[in-house]
């Protein structure tokens, strides 16, 4: 019976496109147009902009940290947009609550509307979604509440053409709230003010929490108003974007366009991100599933479809080793200081995972899952021995004691391991190509692991 465990060790993090974080202020890698107003604590300071170059003048202050993003031109992972396939249209005139994950074209009849809409939402993820199709509405009275969660939205579409005088007798702004912490990804964001009266944008202006509103325009954003836009959030669009709007104007968080930026005198209050995990275009840490629910099967419960059961993603990189018991503060005790062991763990998890779903009692099956795990070992032996970045416990070792938790379970894995005691398996020739094994950017990693 071949099988081969490291027992090394380690600690953790989220790696890989999970690193790109939302960049500073006011960012554009091509164009800033117009003319930006960047606020900070001692005063509201006048910056011309350029070429996507900040020329900071102040006479009383420096800008301080507001102007970090002169000549930033990195780009953010691209989003996977999900599509609703719901063709039907929604009629609403009146406050309405959707908590399906999947709704279809949205359009608003009535002013002062209220629509909730209701991803299921915990605490420590942003992967449950709800899909939409459209949100249209042209009397600008609307407000929508996003409970929390990822939302993917072809179109949010608003103006006040509908708009009737008095107009003193109507509310005169677009809101949206977010009680919790909500994404929006969205194609196509518009707002037009067509009133000589001013049309208010409130866009999760009394939220104490700027992280929880974060925008992802993929296609276009445009907000055209006589009135104020104000608001906590961070907009990031991977096309152009463009804002006008009074100069009273304040947004609390920070701008990023991948193209052209057209601020005309709306005022950023950059504020530093508190939980950069929610500013990151990827999966984040799943809910701990119902522990019954969980274990009724072999699979077990992968709500976010990255291949890892998810209480075993909880727990990689909820590790601690056993070194934390007696020096807490140690450097592998931060979960932000390892993730070499975190994209080494998650091969294996994958790979486990496979040996639950794919093996079907042969020695064929087994032979070929064998080598997937193969690739594993090695991938885990470059970092541990070769490279030394994992310490304290094996990837490898941790990552099938959490996987084959159960009776059910560990009998599979038996009879799996079973079928390989008669077999021979030959491993990479040189140890320069164990790299090659890994199913992630090594060298991504080893940068991470260089800072």
């Amino acid at each position: 019976m071949k099988k081969l465990l490291i027992t090394i060790t380690s600690t953790i993090l989220l790696f890989g496109a999970c690193d790109s974080i939302f960049p500073d202020a006011l960012s554009s890698p091509e164009k800033i147009k117009g003319y930006a107003l960047l606020k900070n604590s001692d005063d509201t300071l006048s910056s011309p902009v350029i070429e996507g170059k900040f020329i900071c003048k102040t006479s009383i202050n420096p800008l301080k940290n507001l102007c970090k993003s002169e000549n930033y031109n990195n780009k953010l992972p691209v989003v996977d947009f999900k599509l609703s396939n719901i063709n039907n249209t929604l009629y609403v005139d009146k406050d309405i609550e959707f908590n399906s994950s999947n709704v279809g074209e949205i359009i608003i009849t009535k002013p002062n509307v209220t629509i909730t809409l209701k991803a299921p939402y915990t605490d420590n993820s942003l992967t449950n979604i709800q899909k939409i199709k459209s949100i249209t509405d042209n009397t600008g009275s609307v407000t929508l509440i996003f409970k929390g969660g990822d939302y993917y939205i072809e179109s949010i579409n608003i103006n006040d053409e509908n708009r009737k005088p008095p107009f003193k007798t109507s509310k005169t702004s677009f809101t949206i709230q977010t009680p919790n912490n909500s994404r929006l990804f969205v194609k196509n964001f518009e707002i037009k003010n067509y009133k000589p009266i001013p049309l208010n944008i409130s866009l999760n202006e009394n939220n104490n929490n700027p992280n929880a509103l974060l925008i992802y325009s993929i296609d276009n954003f445009n907000i055209i108003t006589k009135g104020k836009v104000k608001g906590n959030l961070y907009l990031y669009g991977y096309e152009n974007i463009y804002l006008k709007a009074n100069p009273e104007s304040l947004i609390k968080g920070a701008i990023h366009s991948d193209k052209e930026l057209s601020d005309y005198r709306v005022r950023v209050e950059y504020v530093k991100p508190e939980n950069m995990y929610k500013l990151i275009v990827c999966n984040t840490l799943p809910p701990m599933p119902d522990e019954k629910k969980n274990n009724e099967t072999l699979l077990g419960i992968d709500s976010n479809n990255n291949g890892i059961r998810d209480d075993v993603e909880i727990k990689i990189l909820n590790f601690k080793p056993s070194i934390c018991r007696f020096r807490p503060d140690a450097k592998e005790c931060n979960l932000s200081h390892n993730p070499a062991f975190i994209a080494v763990a998650f091969q294996y998890a994958r790979t486990y995972q496979k040996i639950l779903n794919e093996f079907d009692g042969t020695k064929e099956s087994a032979y070929r899952l064998e080598r997937i795990v193969n690739k594993a070992v090695e991938c885990g032996f470059y970092f541990e021995y070769i490279k030394k970045s994992i310490k304290y416990v094996s990837p490898g070792g941790l990552t099938e004691s959490i996987t084959y938790n159960t009776k059910d379970r560990k009998q599979h894995y038996y009879e799996y391991d079973k079928q390989l005691s008669s077999g021979v398996f030959s491993g990479t020739k040189y140890f320069k190509d164990y790299p090659k094994q890994c199913e992630f950017n090594v060298r991504l990693i080893e940068k991470a692991m260089e800072k």
